[in-house]
């Protein structure tokens, strides 16, 4: 399993979002199988692989629309 390092400060922010109460998904180009990877070691509360930069916006929108923004 070949991947990026995941910085340090990744897991600070992540962990006072989490605290004010916002999920966090990471929408990646990348394979699934090494997305849930980074996905599960972070913590975070979803993950979509496998997208295109046009995928990556809808699902962006998709997102803002089911919370209301």
């Amino acid at each position: 399993l070949l991947r990026d390092e995941i910085r340090a400060s990744s897991r600070d922010v992540l962990a006072e979002l989490k605290k004010a109460g916002i999920r966090s998904v990471m929408l990646t180009g990348d394979r699934r199988q090494t997305a849930e990877a980074v996905a599960r070691e972070l913590g975070l509360d979803g993950v979509r692989a496998g997208l295109s930069a046009e995928q990556k916006v809808e699902a962006i929108q998709g997102l803002r629309a089911a919370v209301g923004r």
